[in-house]
């Protein structure tokens, strides 16, 4: 697995900042490290801004989507993917497909400020900008 990842305690949410190769077991291994931060710090609120290169083929984004309720994120997470235009399609697949088999609330954003905002706003709902 070629990737970094950097998980840092913020005040409600943790900050998560990754990049290297997509592959289907980089991404598990980093939701897994996640989980367990979330578990060390009971803290249940994500940012997520993420670089990952390669193809991220659908049957393996459908295959994360379904085992996502199996890596260990809280119940009742929220969780800000902070994207890049050309990752759109494909995120809002996952996000489409995690949200339909964990009890978890993900959102996709392009600007860091707006992620940040939205997962401290506890019962609020702020709509995503994505132009």
């Amino acid at each position: 697995m070629n990737y970094d990842v950097s998980i840092e305690v913020k005040d409600t949410y943790l900050y998560v900042v990754v990049s290297g190769e997509e592959s289907l077991d980089s991404v598990i291994s980093i939701w897994k490290k996640i989980a367990e931060t979330c578990r060390q710090t009971n803290i249940q609120n994500i940012v997520c801004h993420g670089f990952l290169e390669g193809p991220g083929p659908v049957n393996q984004i459908y295959e994360f989507g379904k085992m996502f309720n199996e890596l260990g994120i809280p119940a009742g997470a929220r969780i800000a993917l902070v994207c890049q235009e050309h990752e759109l399609r494909k995120i809002e697949f996952a996000e489409y497909i995690v949200a339909k088999h964990a009890p978890v609330s993900p959102r996709i954003f392009r600007r860091l400020k707006e992620a940040e905002e939205w997962v401290q706003c506890q019962g609020h709902s702020i709509s995503p900008n994505l132009s």
